[in-house]
């Protein structure tokens, strides 16, 4: 008898014991569900490392947008651009070749400030052959041999007024300080400078057959490629001279168009490979620079 009273009491004392356990126990686990609840609650997308793609947070790349110089301008089929020749730039008054930088840029603020646009050469070679309209009161700036003047001196005057131009370059003069470095010209493409050949060693086509001028042609093009790394199709006789042989050499070696210098209003009525251009006499005041963007 006395051995069941006392397993009753150990019983007794066991289930009083195990009360504040179990209490505890149920307290502990309430508390941990409520707190993995509430920070499952606060988690974000971007947190569950298991179903996020790292790419879906990167910012999407909008489109380089193409930039449309013509765009507010009027567009016109005039009968002819006047493409003006410029060699030079500085003080030589013996030298017609060269226009003194206070004239230029008196020439170029003035046509900034009457509203006239400079076309870059794919806009001039779009109006030509492809019968595009261009904006009103366009003209084509281009210089003759690249000298490095044209960087020192136009180059300047030429950026600050956002105008386009073309450089017509001997290509195997790029080692002579007289001419452009390359380092300038390519610091010039990339602010509206083009670049179009005018032989290797600069010489009168006139002179040599039909195989001569296509190799020089052909040398002179791919100099430019190799170092534009771009195509060229735009050529400019030296000297403006040319043979009866000159006209198939040009179109053979892979030219579109080219330049002389005969004088008068460039024309879609012309051949594209004699087009015509206005030379910038070193002595001409600006009423004379004037006459010279007449188109009739």
């Amino acid at each position: 008898m006395k051995k069941k009273n006392l397993l009753i009491v150990y019983i007794i004392a066991l289930l009083i014991l195990a009360i504040p356990v179990t209490i505890y126990g149920v307290m502990h686990f309430s508390t941990y569900t409520s707190s993995s609840t509430n920070k499952n609650d606060n988690k974000t997308p971007s947190d569950d490392s298991s179903t996020s793609d790292e790419t879906t947070n990167k910012p999407v790349e909008e489109p380089t947008k193409v930039v449309d110089r013509f765009e507010g301008k009027t567009l016109i089929n005039p009968k002819g651009i006047p493409v003006l020749c410029y060699h030079a730039i500085g003080d030589d008054k013996t030298n017609t070749l060269y226009v003194s930088q206070e004239k230029f840029k008196e020439q170029m603020d003035y046509l900034k400030n009457n509203g006239y646009f400079t076309l870059t050469m794919k806009e001039f070679n779009d109006y030509i052959l492809n019968n595009k309209s261009v904006p009103e009161k366009s003209v084509l700036i281009t210089f003759d041999d690249g000298y490095s003047n044209n960087y020192t001196l136009a180059y300047p005057i030429l950026k600050n007024n956002l105008q386009n131009a073309t450089i017509a370059l001997i290509t195997d003069f790029s080692n002579d300080s007289f001419y452009l470095s390359k380092d300038q010209i390519l610091e010039m493409l990339k602010n509206g400078i083009e670049f179009v050949s005018h032989t290797t060693k600069h010489q009168s086509l006139d002179e040599f057959s039909y195989e001569e001028q296509l190799k020089i042609l052909k040398d002179s093009k791919l100099a430019l490629e190799n170092l534009l790394g771009e195509p060229q199709t735009v050529f400019i006789y030296p000297y403006s001279k040319y043979n009866q042989y000159s006209e198939k050499a040009v179109k053979e070696a892979g030219y579109n168009m080219a330049f002389d210098l005969d004088g008068g209003i460039a024309s879609r009525n012309d051949s594209p490979i004699h087009i015509k251009r206005q030379y910038v006499n070193g002595n001409y005041n600006l009423e004379q620079f004037k006459t010279l963007l007449i188109v009739k």
